[in-house]
């Protein structure tokens, strides 16, 4: 049985040599199978394990690799006499080398990793990622058992090649806001876009984007800057920037705009940074980030973990959607929940707005966020009476409005004028905050997809912020 599945593995790492083609933002590198089996079998005992093996196999969807062993040279390298431990590392290395990409027909490397990420965290949004992440589970399960029965104990004092982010147990307030205003500065370079006017549907579109065809998952469309300087020149932030100072990055040389499916970087390590200023993810080859990553650098600059009993890592980027997101609970994410409403506690910034193909952050709320002040009963409490020209709160969000804009600050009145999609969802929710204000509270979700959650802010559910490369360039205007 480990025969064989050693070889399965051998001719996975051979077909991995030749899809890593088309990996087109990481340098080449050999593929190590000492290396990766050495740093698997000395994961084990860890306190740490499942941080550990998971940056093992991120570590290999960085590089373009080449095989060189053969079966016999695997089976050596191995060196684990235990065969029930044996044939459970052999399948998990399997499913997630092979079986995984099979079933969800992807090639793209890109999209491979990201499989992988959405698989760690718990993705069951879809049936086949809902049995290929039940089955990893199951898995890791026995290997964990099987190495406790056999007594096995730790052989890191700190991982080579992979560094370790301390235990977190100072406690603190969780503050989502933030998270959300330091990722909106840092990406843009600027204090100054903290303080400019909403986006508004009257103002122009950016120049010089154009849409090249679409992107492999057939859903989204892959842009590319066709000048420089035209995006530049009517790009609603970029173009009121002052100068770049020397301790910023430049962004007007390499302008972010939209990318479906761009992500800012993150390395495998534990401790890796999130970097907006290098090109990643399975979008076009141009700067910008898709709706789910800045979701997700919001929560990771608050230190605002998605699953308690894990590590908040920055290589989780890839893996987090917006499919997720409107069920968090349901996709592993259980420190984010559906919001309910109160009569005390309504909309609040840094919650999460969800829908099919899209997700935002709420950034800013006004008093009456649903424009109910006019209500005085119950009985009132109609969709007739929910007016979104009254709603009075923005969102942060990227987005291909404006022509490919990318991330942007808008009321959520100015938003619903591109997306009317969002409005049935949008009245549900009012209703919901209406009738909570007599103190009628319902958890019902809106039935059509569009969802409204809030990160629970406990302490399980805190870690230490993920850094933002370039950070310190805009730390005066984040409490720095």
């Amino acid at each position: 049985m480990f025969g064989l599945g050693i070889k399965r593995l051998f001719f996975t790492i051979v077909f991995l040599s030749f899809a890593f083609t088309s990996f087109s933002y990481a340098e080449k590198a050999e593929f190590n199978e000492q290396e990766f089996l050495d740093a698997f079998k000395s994961s084990f005992g860890c306190k740490n394990f499942r941080d550990l093996i998971w940056s093992n196999f991120y570590k290999h969807y960085e590089h373009i690799y080449n095989a060189k062993y053969n079966e016999d040279d695997l089976n050596r390298l191995l060196k684990i006499n235990d065969s029930v431990l044996r044939e459970n590392i052999s399948s998990l290395i399997i499913l997630l080398f092979r079986e995984a990409p099979q079933k969800l027909n992807l090639s793209d490397p890109h999209l491979i990793l990201e499989t992988l990420s959405a698989i760690e965290l718990g993705d069951r949004s879809t049936p086949a990622k809902r049995a290929i992440s039940q089955k990893a589970e199951f898995i890791i399960l026995r290997i964990e058992e099987r190495i406790k029965d056999l007594g096995i104990e730790c052989a890191r004092s700190s991982a080579k090649g992979v560094s370790l982010r301390k235990d977190f147990s100072e406690t603190r307030v969780a503050n989502p806001q933030a998270g959300v205003e330091k990722v909106f500065s840092t990406f843009y370079q600027s204090c100054e876009v903290l303080n400019m006017p909403l986006l508004r549907n009257s103002d122009p579109d950016v120049q010089g984007v154009v849409v090249v065809g679409d992107h492999p998952d057939g859903v989204g469309k892959r842009r590319v800057i066709r000048s420089k300087e035209k995006v530049n020149s009517t790009h609603f932030y970029i173009n009121k920037l002052p100068e770049i100072g020397s301790e910023c990055r430049n962004i007007r040389e390499n302008p972010p705009i939209y990318n479906y499916g761009g992500k800012p970087y993150a390395s495998h390590e534990i401790d890796s940074p999130l970097d907006f200023f290098r090109r990643s993810g399975s979008g076009s080859n141009t700067m910008g980030i898709d709706c789910a990553a800045l979701v997700f650098a919001n929560l990771a600059a608050a230190g605002l973990k998605l699953k308690a009993n894990s590590t908040l890592k920055a290589v989780n980027v890839y893996g987090v959607s917006s499919a997720m997101l409107r069920n968090p609970q349901s996709n592993g994410l259980d420190c984010i929940q559906k919001v309910t409403f109160t009569e005390n506690e309504s909309l609040k910034a840094g919650d999460i707005i969800s829908a099919p193909g899209h997700t935002t952050t709420v950034y800013s709320v006004g008093a009456d966020p649903f424009g109910l002040s006019n209500i005085g009963k119950l009985s009132d409490c109609k969709s007739s009476n929910m007016l979104t020209t009254r709603f009075d709160f923005s969102i942060l969000q990227s987005a291909p409005i404006k022509n490919g804009l990318g991330v942007n600050r808008i009321s959520i009145s100015e938003y619903l004028r591109w997306e009317t999609d969002w409005r049935p969802g949008l009245i549900f929710y009012a209703l919901k905050a209406c009738r909570a204000k007599f103190g009628v509270i319902s958890s019902i979700p809106y039935p059509d997809g569009l969802s409204i959650v809030r990160h629970k802010g406990t302490q399980e559910c805190l870690a230490p912020p993920l850094h933002l490369v370039s950070e310190g360039c805009v730390s005066a205007c984040n409490g720095g």
